[in-house]
This record gives structure tokens, sequence and C-alpha cells, in this order.
């Protein structure tokens, strides 16, 4: 249950209704762009280089940081090593820029990290001073003291030549606003350092958004890491965002993710819906096609339902009418959805008929579950545009696991005056192991799947298993199948059945936060302004993450938290589960540095219930 904050002496509680108020504009940021002397050298005379190379590579930054609104001065080796810039005791603070800075001397290393002890922000790409000033190698030292960079061994790496995303965490500051696992293609041209930090808010990962390495080995080298480093922020970038391919659907977030990097390192409030209801790290829903040996189903059903685990059977309904028992039970254990009529791939069939497939199978298997079949799994994930206005026209909410993977989280597809909400399918299903790729022995199958549970928890994402019913009885699923069936435990995990998933995700998909700076923010009557918006339709158990300018420990200001928890979740981070907004309904919370002695917030564990 929620549990309401009340703070001690002059600070209570305090929750704005605050229908007409405006945001703040983003305030313009003081930012040093690094143009080192010694790197250029350093590129210049490796064999090959591409003249003019790390010039471009500097101005491209310019470019983008002028376009963010930046205030953007040049500096040179020399003044880095002076140990500039004066770093003010409130945020916002200067930010310093080095791109691909291969080649610093001792004395613009010391100044940089200096800088950074102080207070400075740093946002760095790639080869952070892993050379000296005249190319002698220096190693990881500058990257493993600002952001605890380590080594991958060599043999681990995947190939040079392979393609690589990176693909960020949900719930970080820099990857605030993004979607939970969105995936960045990089050049295969331009590969990464072969490291790995603690720190990773993205790593870098193959085209499913799966690890590379083994199932039980996986390695995920960084490509994003954020950290703290005494008094400072850095954001570290394993690539050069020139580098990324161009025209990708997902082109805007990485001016997503360089904007938030200076804006956090710069000590500026970031807020950001979190993507699962109470603050879940995960949604978990597991899929059943049910098909061949359709009678398996009901075995399958009573089995999910006696452990509590929801289950989502999408039927192929020309199976379906000749068992309609089997039907009910699948109903009973969550939900029933349409895995078309005749199970033959709908994309690349003519409009009208997708259109009398989907409808038709909806129709039948909505009078077997007794209930409207509101989602679909398409055979083979194979969908085109002519399969979502048929879907659309047929009165369908949601489709499961399409051939498209760009993110970790459900997207909302509008076709004309509906909307339908598009579920991932990140993990390997049974087929990859009893059909592809058979495996032999049971805990291979159990390790895979444990990996693909722990990466979509790692990117914050939906964990969406599916397995068929001809393949539900085989010996070398047993174990794996009791990892599903593990998840009645998982805190972490909000297990749904695709209706629920659909329905939360198209109500938060209308809702935002933003946070802005009032005063000094973490310095006496500074405050950080959380607004809360929902969209057209009502949410409940909203959860907003807010990352604060450092130094702020927060509280609630006023007096009236009904329906409000404020949960501390590190230094520089807190939560704010709301237990209900209406539809278009618009919240402006303060939090302000908390008076010494005042009683300040919950932690984590102590609404790990709500």
């Amino acid at each position: 249950m929620l549990v309401p904050i009340l703070a001690a002496g002059p600070l209570a509680v305090m929750l704005l209704r605050a229908n007409d108020a405006q945001a703040a504009a983003p305030p313009v940021l003081r930012v040093l762009l690094v143009r080192s002397a010694t790197t250029a050298e350093h590129f210049a005379a490796v064999p090959g280089a591409q003249p003019g190379a790390y010039d471009a590579t500097v101005d491209d930054w310019e470019r983008r940081l002028r376009g963010l609104g930046h205030d953007v001065a040049r500096l040179d080796d020399a003044a880095l090593a002076a140990g500039v810039p004066p770093v003010a005791a409130t945020p916002p603070r200067p930010v310093l820029v080095l791109p691909s800075a291969a080649a610093l001397d001792d004395a613009a290393v010391a100044g940089l990290t200096g800088a950074v002890a102080r207070g400075a922000g740093l946002v760095a790409s790639w080869q952070l001073g892993v050379h000296g000033a005249r190319g002698a190698w220096r190693g990881w030292g500058p990257l493993a003291t600002l952001v605890g960079a380590g080594p991958i061994a060599q043999a681990d790496l995947p190939e040079t030549s392979a393609l690589r995303w990176v693909t960020v965490h949900g719930g970080a500051a820099v990857t605030a606003g993004l979607p939970a696992g969105a995936r960045l293609q990089v050049q295969p041209f331009d590969p990464p350092l072969p490291l790995a930090s603690p720190a990773a808010v993205a790593d870098f990962t193959r085209w499913e958004l799966l690890p590379f390495g083994t199932y039980d080995r996986p390695i995920q080298p960084t490509a994003v890491a954020q950290a703290r480093h005494q008094q400072g922020r850095v954001v570290w970038l394993n690539f050069e965002p020139r580098a990324l391919v161009p025209g990708e659907q997902g082109s805007g977030w990485l001016e997503r993710l360089v904007g938030n990097a200076v804006g956090w390192t710069a000590g500026v409030p970031l807020a950001d819906v979190e993507p699962w209801p109470g603050g879940a790290r995960i949604a978990a829903m597991v899929g059943l096609d049910t098909e061949q040996d359709f009678a398996v189903g009901a075995t399958v059903a009573d089995r999910f339902a006696t452990a509590g685990v929801p289950l989502t059977a999408f039927a192929v309904s020309s199976l379906a009418a000749r068992e309609p028992e089997v039907v009910r039970s699948l109903a009973r254990a969550g939900e029933v959805g349409s895995h078309t009529d005749d199970h033959k791939p709908l994309a690349g069939r003519v409009a009208s008929e997708q259109l009398a497939q989907l409808a038709g199978s909806r129709a039948v298997l909505s009078v077997l579950a007794g209930r409207p079949i509101v989602g679909l799994r398409p055979p083979e994930e194979q969908v085109d545009a002519a399969t979502f206005e048929a879907l659309a026209a047929a009165g369908y909410d949601y489709v499961a696991g399409t051939a498209d993977k760009d993110r970790a989280v459900p997207d909302v597809h509008v076709v004309g005056e509906r909307s339908l909400v598009v579920l991932p399918r990140i993990p390997l299903d049974d087929y990859e192991f009893t059909v592809r790729a058979p495996a032999a022995d049971p805990a291979v199958v159990a390790t895979a799947m444990w990996r693909d549970l722990a990466q979509l928890r790692r990117l914050g994402g939906l964990w969406l298993f599916d397995f068929h019913t001809q393949y539900a009885n085989a010996p070398v699923l047993a174990a794996g199948l009791e990892t599903v069936l593990a998840l009645r435990g998982d805190a972490d995990a909000w297990r749904a059945t695709g209706r629920e998933i659909a329905a939360w995700w198209r109500a938060r998909a209308g809702a935002t936060a933003t946070a802005t700076a009032s005063g000094a923010a973490g310095a006496p009557g500074g405050t950080v302004e959380v607004r809360i918006a929902a969209g057209a339709a009502p949410l409940e158990r909203l959860a907003v993450r807010v990352h604060l300018p450092p130094g702020t420990r927060p509280v609630v200001l006023g007096g009236d938290a009904a329906g409000v928890a404020l949960v501390s979740l590190d230094a520089d981070t807190v939560r704010l589960e709301v237990a209900a907004l209406a539809a278009g309904e618009r919240r402006v919370l303060a939090l302000a540095a908390a008076a010494p002695g005042a009683r300040r917030y919950l932690t984590a564990p102590a609404c790990a219930a709500w």
C-alpha cells in the first residue's frame, strides 16, 4: 500500500494541482569543448588515418551542442592542464566535452580529473586518454578512474566486423525519455573499445537486443557509462555519435541521449515516466501458441493456473472450434488471443484476405472464450501495413511479437482513428531449442532462459516468453518451464496477460513528466518542480523517476500528500509513486533539500509491496 510522507519542522508535504502550469525552458548550459592538439597530432601519425577526421568529429560535437541551445566555448590542451573551469557550489555546473581525445599528456589528464573531482561535468567519447602526448600507450587508466571501465578478454569479444547496436537501459538519467531497450546501430567500421563498466547504462548487443557470448557467459561491452567521480559526474560514450547509421528510426533518440548526458553532468534535474506499474523493473508475459496438439493446451493451462502465473494463449481458431472445452480452460488460466484461423503468415496476403482471417478468428474465439478477443500473435511474426489496418478494422487492441525489434517495451502504432499496441518478443522461444538448434541438455535451455530474463531485467523491458503446444511436453524444456513458473515469486516483475499489458501501455503512453530547478536546487530555498500529466486515459500506480541535482536531499513540501509516496532509490534519484491520475489531470510536486533533522523519505524496500 502507499505510505504518505510527513516532513518534520518547517518542511511539510504539499501536492499542487496546476492545470495551467508551464514548464520552464531548458537551461542554457556552459559547455567547454576540448580540441586537443596532441590528439590531432597522434591521429595524423596513425598509418591509414583519414586526414581531418578528428577535427570533423570535434566540429560534429559543436554542431550538436549548439543545436541543443548551449553556450559552447573551445579549450585546448594547455587550458585543460591548467585545471579549468572554476566550479560553482550549486548547479548548473560547467561541462567539459572531450570527443575522441585519445592522446593527452599527463598534465591534461590531471587537469581533467581534478576538474571533475571538484564538481565539473564531463562527457567523453571513445578513446579518452589511452595514449600519451606522443602516442605512447597509456592504457585504460583514465577510463578506469572516471567510470570504472575494465578490459574484456579479447577472445570473448565479437568479431570486429560484427554488426552491433547501442542498446540502452531504462531508468538511468542519461536514458530518460528513451524507450527501455531502444537500439541504435553503429557502423561496423567503428569498433568499440573492449571495455565493460559497472556504471553501464547502455550495452552493445546483437540485433535482437540479446548479448553477445554464450548462454552461460554473456558478453556485454559497455556502450554508455554514467558515473560519479568525487564531486563531479561523468558520461562516457564508447562510440562517436556521427558513427551511428544515419536515418534509423531512432535517430532522434541519439539527440536525447546526448542532451541528457550534458544535462545530467551539469546537474540539471531530469524526470521520466517509468515503464511499468508501481515501478516494477520488468513486465513478464507468458504466451502459448495453441496450434498442433491443441488438446495439450488444457494441461498447460491447468499447470499455470495452479502456479498463479497468468497465461496468454494464442489459439488457431479452426482448431479451437473442434475443442471448445480446451479454450475454456485457457480462458480460466488468463487470456485467449488469436493465432489466426489457418496458421499461415499474414504478410503479403491481400488486405481483404487478412481482414477475413482476423475478423473470423476473433468472432469464433470470442464466443468460445466468453469475452471479446483483443490480441493477436501473428504466425512467424510476419506482418505488413495491411495487417495493422485489418487488425484495427477487426477490433483488435494489440499484436504480440513482430519481426522488428527496435526497443524492449511496447510501442503504440496509430491506424486511422484507432491505435494498436505492439508487444516486442525479445527472448528465445522453445522453437529455438527444439527445432532450429536442438538442445540435448535441459540445463542448457534453463540457462538460456535465465540469460534472457536477466537481459530484460537489465534493460527494464518486457520479457515475453512464447512456447507451443506441440513442444510443451518436450523433456528438454522441463527445467526451463520451471524457470517460467518461478516468476510467481519475483518481486521485481509485473506478471500480466497481453490484454493487461496493452491496456496499461496505451494509458501510460499519454503520460508525461518533466523536472525543472527553481533557485539553486540542493541549496536552502531551492526546489525541483516535477510536473506530471496524464493523457486521455486514467492511470493507476504510475511511477515517475526523478534524477536530482547533486546534493539534493528531497522531501515533498506542503501538507497534502494523499495518494503519493516518495521513495529513495540512491543518493541522487527518487521515485514518485502516484496512486491514481484522472484522464487529463496535471500535478506539480515540489522537492527541496531537507532541513537538518527532518524526516526525509522512504527507502525502496519499504514500498516493495506497493
